[in-house]
């Protein structure tokens, strides 16, 4: 009986670490999908305010620059979406159990008291929330795509001369309740993709280890 206690023991124990980690892996791709998005919204305003630039300098042909509104407000998005990002990977570092260093920027685990790099003291930061934990085991629509309608309004006010702009590739829903740590999307025509929770980057089919950052799998 004993025996048999302790393995069930085991086992329940085995079951609530993978579960976890699971959850983990798809909290992390959920906040790589978004940070991408922002990236790829960001690159976009980019090319929104290189056309002003131009316009409005050519039609003082050459001679003087002012910002126009239109320029002004492109800017203040880039800013907003540049402090989205910045706040994005410091929690993708909390959800990982990882701080930064605020001196020098090394990363390394949460919990040691002097950076391994320059010996700066660190800050003792707070363990992961459980409600980041929670959403993660929700179903939700892919982040990129859920940015791209929250954000979508506000851009086109100023970036109207975009809509012609080739759309990028089909946004993914997360498969949340994946017991696999690889987290597993699936298209819109139901063919399953698979993308790597710390890289980001799509692989073409269920590996173990991930050939672009050589992250393992469990």
């Amino acid at each position: 009986m004993k025996l048999w206690k302790e393995l069930k023991q085991r086992v329940e124990k085995g079951v609530e670490t993978a579960s976890h980690k699971s959850q983990q892996m798809v909290e992390i791709s959920r906040l790589n999908l978004r940070i991408r998005g922002k990236k790829e919204d960001i690159n976009r305003l980019y090319r929104r305010l290189g056309i002003l630039v131009y316009e409005a300098w050519n039609e003082n042909k050459g001679e003087r620059l002012v910002l126009s509104g239109d320029m002004k407000e492109v800017l203040q998005l880039i800013r907003q979406f540049q402090a989205d990002i910045t706040a994005m990977e410091r929690e993708l570092l909390s959800v990982r159990g990882k701080v930064d260093c605020p001196e020098c920027g090394a990363v390394f685990d949460r919990g040691t008291e002097h950076c391994p790099v320059c010996q700066a003291p660190i800050p003792h930061a707070m363990p992961p929330s459980t409600d980041a934990r929670n959403t993660a085991s929700e179903p939700q629509a892919s982040d990129a795509s859920s940015h791209r309608r929250h954000s979508e309004p506000i851009v086109s006010q100023t970036v109207s001369s975009d809509k012609n702009e080739p759309d990028g590739e089909r946004r993914t829903a997360v498969a949340s309740d994946n017991p696999r740590a690889l987290s597993e999307f699936q298209t819109v025509v139901g063919e399953a993709i698979f993308v790597c929770p710390e890289c980001g980057n799509q692989l073409k089919e269920l590996v173990d280890t991930c050939p672009y950052c050589g992250e393992k799998f469990l």
